[in-house]
């Protein structure tokens, strides 16, 4: 019983422990325009 309930604490600390994976698409390139450009006009 006490390594069941063991087992099952150690795979629900899995998940945890699992990196990050990043995935989508970066839009901060949607705010730029023409360079140099204008503060305000230009780019934000």
């Amino acid at each position: 019983m006490r390594l069941t309930v063991l087992a099952l604490a150690l795979l629900a600390t899995l998940p945890a422990r699992a990196e990050t994976c990043l995935r989508g698409v970066n839009l901060s390139g949607a705010e730029f325009g023409e360079t140099p450009g204008k503060v305000d006009t230009d780019y934000t």
